[in-house]
């Protein structure tokens, strides 16, 4: 073999090697300005640390291959001090926080990341000032002035709702526009999320957060007192099914909680004695976890000794019983009566003891 053919050989093997990270997965190329030399960061997919590397010379690099189109990852230091969300794609993705916070690095080469930058730079203006509005409210002392303060926040966070909407409108040939749009389902009226849904193109509606949408709007209600519960079926974490429909001729504390809710957590001494007083006397609660890990689900069941049904189907708050109850915040509760209709909701602390003994007596 000639020099010539042997150069022209080893280019070609190069160029090679150098594309077939780009055609067959995804490279994480990042330069940072503010990280010690031998910092670990982790890349993390669904809440599991899946990849580790090392800051070496102000640099970082991941590289693998997803079998989706796209998913959602996050760059993280093992305190979380640096946190860094972002959309990853099969091809060369760079990030650079050379002149800004790791936080906010500037993340370019996925397209699904370019619909998020730009959805974050137009909403950045709103929270800007629901940020500074919140620094100030933070330095009062008293709380009933910052009480006072609470319809200024519902009207700024309602100005941001409603420009993220606009975003959303404007944007209905984007895939994250569905994603948005699970987070605002909640705070308009039913119908003009419904308008937007339409207005999407199909293959935004086909993804998986505009099934959630078109469910959502099938089948979601804004459960009051004296409304009838609706049914439904989910396993047990010895996939046993359940029904709701299976405890009729009892009072029924319809329960919404997940393991990575603290408030949810510190609610649980209160059910167990609720549950302890009670269960004799006809109540029961049917605990419907929102968890998206069985092993979370099932060790906190152990170390909060709940005794009382829990359900789950492990999809989170996009479930279709959480859909169906519009659940969007949690603790959540309803108490239904007998026949499954609703005679109280949101009951906490000392609220469900004091409902249940009117119920059954002290």
């Amino acid at each position: 073999m000639n020099m010539m053919k042997f150069l022209w050989l080893t280019c070609f093997v190069g160029v090679l090697m150098s594309c077939s990270p780009h055609s067959e997965g995804y490279v994480i190329q990042g330069v940072v300005s503010d990280v010690q030399d031998s910092t670990m960061l982790y890349l993390a997919k669904n809440n599991e640390d899946f990849d580790s590397t090392l800051v070496v010379g102000n640099r970082f690099s991941f590289s693998g291959k997803i079998a989706e189109d796209y998913v959602q990852m996050v760059i993280h230091s093992k305190d979380y001090k640096l946190f860094r969300p972002l959309w990853v794609v099969n091809s060369h993705i760079t990030i650079d926080a050379t002149n800004s916070t790791f936080g906010k690095a500037t993340i370019s080469g996925s397209r699904i990341q370019d619909q998020s930058n730009e959805y974050e730079a137009f909403i950045a203006p709103y929270r800007h000032q629901i940020d500074s509005f919140m620094t100030i409210v933070r330095k009062l002392d008293s709380d009933s002035t910052r009480d006072q303060l609470k319809p200024v926040y519902d009207s700024l966070k309602g100005v941001e709702n409603k420009a993220g909407r606009n975003f959303i409108a404007m944007h209905p040939n984007y895939e994250l526009s569905a994603f948005f749009l699970t987070f605002y389902k909640n705070e308009a009226p039913k119908d003009s999320t419904k308008v937007l849904f339409e207005h999407f193109a199909p293959h935004v509606k086909q993804t998986e957060w505009g099934k959630t949408i078109a469910v959502f709007l099938e089948k979601s209600k804004k459960f009051e007192v004296g409304d009838k519960a609706t049914d439904f079926s989910l396993p047990t974490l010895a996939n046993k099914t359940v029904n709701l429909s299976d405890f009729k001729g009892k009072y029924v504390l319809l329960e919404f909680w997940a393991t990575w809710c603290g408030p949810c957590r510190r609610e649980n001494p209160i059910l167990r004695n609720a549950y302890s007083r009670f269960k004799d006397q006809g109540f029961e609660i049917l605990g419907v976890n929102l968890d998206e890990k069985k092993d979370h689900w099932e060790s906190t069941v152990r170390e909060d000794s709940i005794t009382w049904t829990t359900v789950g189907d492990l999809t989170g708050m996009n479930g279709e019983v959480p859909i169906t109850y519009s659940i969007y915040y949690i603790p959540h509760n309803l108490l239904l009566d007998k026949n499954g209709v609703v005679v109280a909701k949101d009951l906490r602390g000392n609220a469900l003891q004091n409902e249940l003994e009117k119920i059954f007596g002290s």
